[in-house]
């Protein structure tokens, strides 16, 4: 449990203060909740999008660098949810 809530630390996803027991969710964590994203498709955006945490308590985009549509489909392709889906050879 303990190994678990320290990733989720580790990717902002939530606030987690081991001696004091202290557990809240992050703006992340809420939008990982609310939308049902999974932890590690959260963590693949924010990476790729250049998206993290200076203080622990803001969020900040690290770039104002406006993507092409190609390259925000290819990083949305990377997400976990996305793993199953099959293409038909008609569809291609």
């Amino acid at each position: 449990m303990d190994q678990i809530l320290n990733q989720l630390n580790e990717w902002h996803l939530i606030r987690y203060d081991k001696k004091n027991y202290f557990l809240s969710a992050t703006e992340l964590g809420r939008i990982c909740s609310h939308y049902y994203i999974k932890c590690e498709t959260m963590y693949t955006f924010c990476k790729e999008l250049g998206i993290h945490y200076e203080d622990d308590v803001r969020m900040t985009k690290a770039y104002t660098d406006y993507r092409t549509d190609l390259s925000l489909f290819m990083i949305m392709a990377k997400s976990k949810e996305f793993e199953n889906i099959r293409i038909r050879e008609d569809e291609i």
